[in-house]
């Protein structure tokens, strides 16, 4: 039966880590040390504050969120767009409304 290389599981896991799938860090920590599924999250998460990732940057943003900044960026581009629009009539003499 083959035997994984610790390195190159350490590496796998590290790996997912980076890429924000901390559950098969976890997974592949588990598989190799035969540890309990709270030893493996314990032992995971010690690694990830050691490389220093966050779980900010793997959080998201709730959706309520999402759709407030939307609403704010469509009414900056309104605002923006009727200021244009009144520069430029003014600058060709046009009455503004």
């Amino acid at each position: 039966m083959d035997h994984p290389n610790p390195q190159a599981t350490h590496e796998a896991i590290k790996g997912a880590l980076f890429a924000g799938n901390k559950i098969f860090a976890i997974h592949l920590y588990r598989e190799q040390n035969h540890v309990s599924l709270a030893e493996a999250k314990a032992a995971v998460e010690k690694l990830e504050a050691e490389l220093g990732i966050t779980a900010v940057r793997n959080a998201t943003v709730p959706p309520a969120v999402r759709y407030f900044v939307l609403l704010v960026i469509l009414v900056l581009i309104v605002v923006i767009g009727a200021l244009v629009w009144k520069l430029l009539a003014s600058a060709h003499g046009h009455a503004s409304p």
